[in-house]
């Protein structure tokens, strides 16, 4: 009963913090969580709101790009040009079921999550000409591929800065521990039949498999240098003068305010 207010809440908050250190051990150990992980509902929450800010443009590009490059050095039978005219992955972003966290090589951060993306409103639209050179003349063909759903195991490798003002993530390595499993359907538009979209998915899949076996699955995967990235965006970035930003409706809603 001599024991002070302040005294009080510092052994209160000493108390949560030694309870809550323990919830997160029992949450992460395998012993008494039979997954072996703690629940990631809460991040597939933000990435949702950033999903419909700039996550899906910035990953409609990313993947754009890589399967542009990956259609330019694959060899696939029965077809002698294929192209990408169009990629979104849609309204519906990536969702995490659970997550297991370590400490990797220097201090790095490896997050391993198991990822289920059910895509929606999905659209991948391929132009192709089906056939061989010299040994029939090829058939131009439009495919459109939806209902993308993938499943796997994903990893992220976070490194860090010890700078002052950031971006303080240094790298990122995304990879799949195994080859994740995934599904999608075609629609031909035009006069394919079934036999040639046989093929085609066919193809389709051997091409998505050994990119994911020699460029996404480990030991391999995408990595990104932040800092480099992060440095050529600001050699890049255009110096804006105020007063070009000023419009006679923006003034008119500073002169309702300050009136106000």
């Amino acid at each position: 009963m001599w024991v002070d207010q302040e005294q009080r809440e510092k052994l209160a908050d000493a108390v949560r913090s030694d309870q809550l250190r323990k919830f997160q051990r029992v949450r992460g150990d395998p012993s008494v969580n039979r997954h072996g992980v703690e629940t990631c509902d809460w991040w597939s929450s933000i990435w949702d709101h950033m999903w419909h800010g700039w996550g899906e443009g910035w990953m409609n590009c990313l993947v754009r790009a890589q399967l542009e490059w990956l259609f330019e050095t694959s060899d696939f039978a029965f077809i002698s040009k294929i192209e990408l005219s169009e990629f979104k992955f849609g309204s519906a972003g990536p969702c995490f079921k659970h997550a297991r966290t370590y400490t990797g090589v220097d201090g790095a951060m490896v997050v391993d999550k198991d990822l289920d993306w059910q895509t929606q409103d999905f659209s991948m639209l391929i132009s192709a000409l089906f056939g061989k050179p010299g040994v029939a003349v090829p058939i131009p063909i439009r495919l459109r591929l939806t209902d993308v759903r993938i499943e796997g195991n994903l990893r992220l490798i976070f490194t860090w800065m010890r700078t002052t003002g950031g971006p303080y993530v240094r790298s990122l390595r995304v990879s799949f521990i195994g080859l994740p499993k995934y599904s999608f359907a075609i629609k031909a538009l035009g006069a394919v039949n079934l036999t040639e979209i046989s093929i085609i998915d066919g193809a389709v899949r051997k091409t998505l498999d050994e990119y994911f076996r020699t460029s996404l699955c480990e030991p391999e995967g995408y990595f990104w240098d932040v800092k480099a990235w992060w440095n050529e965006s600001a050699d890049a970035e255009q110096v804006i003068d105020p007063a070009e930003l000023i419009t006679p409706v923006l003034m008119k809603d500073n002169e309702r305010i300050w009136r106000r």
